[in-house]
């Protein structure tokens, strides 16, 4: 698609929507075009314009809708009776909207005894820890796994948990 540099200098007379399929991603308008030439002669043209929607998505969201490509996952479980779970999770689940901790948090997922927290970061699960640690009486156990190993560069990477 071309660029025009020149409609700056123009009047818009009249703009009309050319009818294209709804299932294509493209949009195209009819634009009519006013221009004085020399003194007091005008100038008059009709251009079609092509617009093709292009659907991207940024990097954050692409890996937030993949299910394996996180960093880090913090794991939040509590082995008690169901009515004092759901109570503490309540509470928690308020404390972090309160102190903003979940800002970094890119999947909740919840499971059975407690819920797990997703980050494309592995210290945006550290900090997320911190946070946990200053709010309730919690027990931290860290641990890794190796996702791939690059021979040629000597490069790992891990998923913490």
């Amino acid at each position: 698609m071309s660029k025009i540099n020149s409609l700056k200098f123009v009047k818009i007379t009249d703009t009309t929507w050319i009818y294209t399929d709804p299932s294509t991603n493209d949009f195209r308008i009819n634009i009519t075009i006013q221009k004085e030439v020399l003194n007091n002669v005008m100038l008059t043209k009709s251009i079609e314009l092509r617009f093709v929607l292009n659907k991207q998505q940024c990097d954050d969201c692409r890996k937030s809708f993949t299910p394996h490509v996180y960093t880090s996952k913090v794991q939040v479980r509590q082995v008690t009776m169901a009515k004092e779970l759901k109570r503490t999770m309540l509470f928690l689940e308020q404390l972090i909207l309160k102190h903003n901790a979940h800002i970094y948090c890119s999947a909740v997922e919840n499971h059975h005894e407690g819920v797990d927290f997703k980050f494309t970061e592995h210290k945006y699960g550290q900090r997320f820890c911190a946070f946990l640690k200053t709010v309730i009486p919690v027990k931290i156990d860290s641990g890794k796994e190796l996702v791939s190993f690059n021979e040629q560069n000597n490069e790992y990477r891990y998923k913490t948990n």
